[in-house]
């Protein structure tokens, strides 16, 4: 009788052994992989702006002094529109630049930059929106103090159309926004999505998370627009493609509902993640400039 109990010690000894290495293995694998996400690759600023007037730029992101660097695009008046990239972009990303030109032949000012860790700015995290919120905020002030804009608008993309709610919750002095394809809950939507931008089984996306926090030192509770939404008193257009696998068009949606200033919201068709500029440009460029021009009205001057 009294073999039994000695027999299954050493079996709950390996299963206990087993566990704890795979729970080992696990771990590593989510700081590593978390390490990658926060350090992606900076692309190199190959080409700049042909054919039209801009002056480079730098200013400090309030959070931390780093220096952010972009591209200034006068445009004749005293309103700006910033442009907010997403997660693994930067300045200079394709569709950026005929946007650009659009806004600033009617007399928009443009403020193109890298947020911090991208391109020319400085930095080695990335964080998803957590931190790039405060670059968005140095951003405004940089128009509004140096260049001396009157009103400003910002147009967001993925990343930086979240970075773009959360950043105008906490200022008077974006007047306009135009999120296109954000997410509503950064922890949410990670816990859900992660494996598509990992390619890992979802077994690894809670020590993924947890990693991802411990190595930027901020919760992701902190990138959570649909808390902030509510709050934001800016008028704002909601844009996203109902064939957005990345991050699904519902997220808008929630947003959209949320929001109690003045709102649109504009599904677009058969564009991928951030491409409904690329697909359905024209349109694209009327929709923002109608919306500018209701919100953000013209006035004469002149900004720096």
């Amino acid at each position: 009788m009294a073999l039994f109990p000695l027999q299954k010690k050493p079996v709950k000894l390996l299963a206990a052994a087993w566990t704890s290495l795979i729970s080992l293995w696990l771990t590593i694998t989510g700081y590593i992989v978390a390490w990658i996400l926060i350090h992606p690759l900076k692309l190199p600023l190959l080409r700049k702006p042909a054919g039209i007037l801009y002056q480079d730029v730098a200013f400090p992101s309030p959070l931390d002094g780093l220096q952010l660097r972009g591209w200034w695009f006068p445009g004749g008046g005293t309103q700006a529109v910033i442009f907010a990239h997403g997660y693994r972009g930067h300045r200079n990303d394709k569709q950026f630049l005929g946007l650009a030109r659009e806004l600033v032949r009617h007399g928009y000012s443009v403020l193109m930059f890298d947020f911090r860790s991208c391109c020319k700015s400085d930095g080695f995290v990335t964080t998803a929106s957590v931190l790039e919120q405060h670059d968005l905020l140095g951003a405004v002030q940089f128009v509004k103090k140096v260049k001396q804009v009157e009103q400003t608008a910002v147009i967001g993309w993925s990343m930086g159309a979240a970075a773009a709610i959360l950043a105008a919750r906490q200022t008077g002095d974006i007047a306009a926004l135009i999120c296109d394809s954000p997410f509503d809950d950064l922890e949410s939507y990670l816990a859900e999505n992660l494996s598509k931008w990992t390619l890992l089984p979802r077994i690894f996306t809670p020590y993924i998370m947890r990693a991802f926090e411990a190595l930027i030192q901020q919760p992701c509770r902190l990138s959570s627009p649909i808390r902030h939404v509510g709050d934001v008193t800016a008028p704002t257009l909601f844009i996203h493609s109902r064939h957005d696998s990345m991050i699904p068009y519902h997220h808008s949606l929630l947003l959209y509902e949320a929001a109690r200033a003045d709102k649109e919201l504009w599904l677009t068709d058969s564009a991928k993640h951030v491409e409904s500029h690329l697909l359905h440009s024209d349109l694209y460029g009327r929709r923002v400039l109608s919306f500018l021009h209701r919100h953000m009205p013209r006035t004469k001057g002149l900004a720096r």
